[in-house]
């Protein structure tokens, strides 16, 4: 009797026990589905935003994708308050990686970062710009793409990152002078990462974010013809945009444009439809869900009435044409100098980093220091009261055949104080000192050391360089310290040069990146 009440027992034991396991989720069979929202011109805090954010938020989508004009000037607030107003007040639970002064969303409620924004014209000019035209306010609220993600772009005005079976790229297309200084035309240093990253994508999908649209029907804004670059040619299979308030579903170039502009602001007209343009509501505010699997991506808009109204669906079963082969980029690593010298004559004082100029040659906290930046005050990099010096000996060595595709300084440097808005003024030399490329210059260095690139990977300053060019007899990096008050103590302690290239007639490396 007591066998059989064992026996019992055990059997009843092994029917619990396999009914968990088949119940429980299993680990293989996850799905790989991504559902994402799209909506942009909606940072208004109004009740308009706040239907849109119900209805998104009502979906639960992995993420949310918004088309600039994450802020508008009645929403109110100052500082990164401003953003608390317009976007943590209605987005918070999607939201991480956010530093804020206001108290709607204090820290942001989501475990990783949810929230991806692209800049758009009224987060420079309503939330705030820096001396330099950049987007203080915006930046130091979001931190983009977010702990968790890589970026290959090294900024957050622009950025990619991947999810599911999507790499995205959000683009800042905002092209008043200084407000992207990586450029906003396909050639640029921004439209060249966008290029070779679409190219070097492995991903399924491939989703670009810009605020202004390519292709519109909208009277407003229109289409905007310098954001027309070869997407499809380089491996998108969508592009989302903003800034007009409507929505509109364009193909051109086989693949698909969005305008999806009616986030909260008020609603923009729709002039005659252009080429291409196969859908268009403004009857109300709304926004797009998306959702992608490896096989498709289905795109619906919804408008806002009844909580979510359906009015356009379209699906792509077919993923991106392949991209135009890219080149892959070799790079050096920082590399760093081996000689200097002050520049003599009319520049300056003429001594330049007088004090242990030496100490500029490597990244170790000691800092050559340039006592007093001149002779007068200035803030133009090439007035001959400022101090200049020359940092040569880099040992750059390409091979013959390498064709150079962009050249990166590196500085860090500090000045003893702000007050006269001290800069750095970098300029390079490919014969010796002979002739020299255009200046660039940092933003305003503060009184703790920081550091600052100039230059990038798709950036040749102006000038068509040969490996010959980059040797140690020939290269020369030109700094010039300016400030309007003439007494400022400017320190630096690395200059250093990274230059990247590719080799072969189709840009296919043969040999092996090295760094340092």
């Amino acid at each position: 009797m007591i066998m059989k009440s064992t026996l019992s027992i055990v059997l009843i034991g092994t029917l619990i026990l396999s009914f968990l396991i088949l119940s429980a989720p299993q680990a293989g069979a996850q799905s790989s589905t991504l559902t994402f929202a799209a909506f942009g011109d909606y940072g208004v805090n109004n009740e308009d935003e706040a239907a849109v954010a119900s209805m998104v938020s009502s979906w639960n989508p992995d993420l949310i994708l918004a088309l600039g004009d994450n802020y508008y000037l009645g929403a109110g607030g100052t500082g990164t308050e401003t953003f608390d107003l317009a976007v943590g007040k209605y987005y918070c639970s999607f939201l991480k990686d956010i530093t804020t002064t206001g108290t709607a969303c204090p820290a942001g409620q989501a475990s990783v970062n949810r929230f991806f924004p692209a800049l758009g014209d009224h987060d420079y000019d309503d939330a705030g710009k820096t001396a330099d035209n950049l987007p203080g306010t915006y930046l130091e609220y979001f931190n983009l793409p977010g702990d968790g993600y890589t970026s290959s772009s090294d900024n957050e005005r622009y950025y990619d990152f991947v999810s599911g079976p999507v790499h995205f790229f959000v683009v800042n297309s905002i092209d008043q002078p200084g407000y992207e200084p990586d450029g906003t035309s396909s050639s640029s240093i921004q439209g060249e990462w966008l290029r070779t990253q679409l190219g070097a994508s492995t991903s399924t999908w491939n989703v670009v974010v810009v605020h202004n649209p390519p292709y519109s029907s909208g009277t407003k804004h229109g289409s905007i013809t310098r954001m027309q670059w070869p997407f499809a040619q380089w491996g998108a299979d969508v592009v989302f945009s903003g800034d007009e308030h409507n929505y509109e579903r364009i193909v051109r170039d086989g693949i698909v444009y969005f305008v999806s502009g009616l986030g909260g602001r008020l609603i923009y007209p729709f002039g005659d439809p252009i080429e291409g343009s196969a859908a268009r509501y403004n009857d109300s505010h709304g926004a797009q869900r998306v959702t992608v699997t490896d096989q498709s991506m289905t795109f619906e808009f919804y408008s806002v009435e009844n909580g979510g109204t359906l009015r356009d669906t379209y699906t792509i079963t077919v993923p991106h044409n392949t991209a135009t082969p890219s080149r892959v980029p070799i790079s050096n690593g920082w590399q760093s100098p081996a000689g200097q010298s002050p520049v003599k004559g009319t520049t300056g004082d003429g001594n330049g980093y007088e004090l242990n100029p030496e100490a500029a040659f490597a990244d170790d906290g000691l800092a050559a220091m340039d006592v007093d930046s001149g002779t007068s005050p200035s803030t133009a990099c090439g007035n001959s009261g400022v101090d200049k010096y020359r940092f040569h000996t880099y040992n750059l060595s390409l091979p013959a055949e390498a064709t150079v595709q962009g050249i990166q300084v590196r500085l860090d440097a500090n000045a003893d104080s702000s007050a006269g808005a001290p800069k750095v003024c970098v300029s390079l030399s490919w014969n010796s000192g002979v002739s020299w490329t255009p200046w660039k210059m940092t933003p305003t260095l503060t009184d703790t050391e920081k550091t600052y690139l100039l230059g990038g990977s798709f950036d040749t300053w102006e000038h068509t360089w040969t490996p010959a060019e980059l040797s140690n007899s020939s290269f020369q990096v030109r700094i010039a310290d300016i400030a309007s008050d003439n007494s400022r103590d400017f320190s630096l302690d690395w200059v250093a040069v990274q230059v990247t290239y590719n080799l072969g007639p189709t840009g296919t490396p043969t040999a092996t990146p090295t760094a340092t």
